[in-house]
């Protein structure tokens, strides 16, 4: 579905200059507000499972003055992690016997 919204998407701000960082999560309709942020220059960043990270860099925030930053998120690639692990098989160092098979006599 193309423009649909994305609640409890995680939204990170961070001063470029301090790298103080504000953390706020999307409502219900995909909206999201921040207030008290300290005027500079920050990057927005937007997370949410199943879709790539979203990060815009250098926006400017200024005293009293509301910026918007509409963060459009893409489908992500699914990936899966696995871990196979094995035992050796046991082997008897101790042992001067040799095993195995011998073709059947004819």
């Amino acid at each position: 579905m193309r423009g649909a919204v994305l609640p409890s998407t995680t939204i990170v701000l961070r001063n470029q200059d301090t790298g103080m960082r504000r953390r706020v999560v999307s409502n219900a309709d995909g909206s999201y507000f921040l207030t008290g942020v300290t005027p500079g220059v920050h990057e927005v960043s937007a997370e949410l499972a199943g879709f790539k990270k979203y990060s815009r860099r250098d926006v400017r925030l200024e005293v009293g003055k509301t910026t918007t930053v509409d963060i459009r998120l893409e489908v992500g690639a699914r990936e899966e992690q696995v871990t196979v692990t094995s035992e050796a098989p046991l082997v008897d160092l101790t042992s001067k016997e040799v095993g195995g098979t011998s073709p059947a006599a004819s």
